[in-house]
């Protein structure tokens, strides 16, 4: 005898669904990480791999300059509308920075105190809260991805745990395509002595 209540046999398939595009994409990135494409390039296969992951209007990736204490935005990624043209924020008093200063990510849900150059884009966009999730290398942030949400519930756990994973393999990629681009130069300059 069936039982009284059966459970929807499309809901698992849905979820594995789900697990399975989660994962084909988190496989995107892990193929960043070993490819030799250049910096601009691996920047723009992670933005748009993070806001399809996290299902996110808008996703910045920003890199961290020790010799200025900037983070110089790399690359914003949004679905609707063309994103301010940033160059650099401080790093000393944004909460991007914090999460570089701190090595911890960042959960913003009051966009009153976000960076005045992306606030206004991000509200128009109907954004109601960031993660910043810092990308570690070696115990130090080589910079951040930030990831903007339309939900009113912000970030979950799980969303954390995705964009940390995210954000531990664009750092491991973003190391890897500034060594390759400083081995083409030595060759370069060692061609022509």
């Amino acid at each position: 005898m069936p039982p009284k209540n059966p459970k929807d046999p499309s809901k698992p398939r849905a979820r594995e669904s789900s697990g399975s595009q989660k994962l084909n994409l988190l496989y995107r990135i892990s193929q960043v990480v070993g490819s030799d494409l250049g910096m601009s390039d691996v920047l723009k296969v992670i933005a748009t791999t993070t806001a399809d992951l996290m299902l996110c209007k808008i996703v910045a990736i920003l890199l961290f300059d020790e010799a200025s204490g900037t983070l110089n935005v790399a690359v914003v990624r949004s679905t609707q509308g063309t994103p301010p043209d940033l160059a650099s924020v401080p790093a000393d008093k944004t909460i991007s920075g914090k999460a570089v200063r701190t090595g911890a990510p960042q959960l913003l849900t009051d966009l009153s105190i976000m960076a005045p150059g992306i606030r206004g884009f991000a509200q128009q966009q109907g954004v109601k809260s960031m993660l910043t999730m810092p990308m570690m290398i070696g115990g130090r942030a080589i910079g951040v991805i930030n990831s903007y949400s339309t939900r009113s519930t912000g970030f979950d756990n799980e969303d954390m745990k995705l964009l940390s994973l995210v954000a531990s393999q664009a750092a491991i990629a973003v190391e890897n395509a500034r060594m390759s681009s400083l081995k083409a130069a030595f060759r370069q300059l060692k061609s022509k002595a």
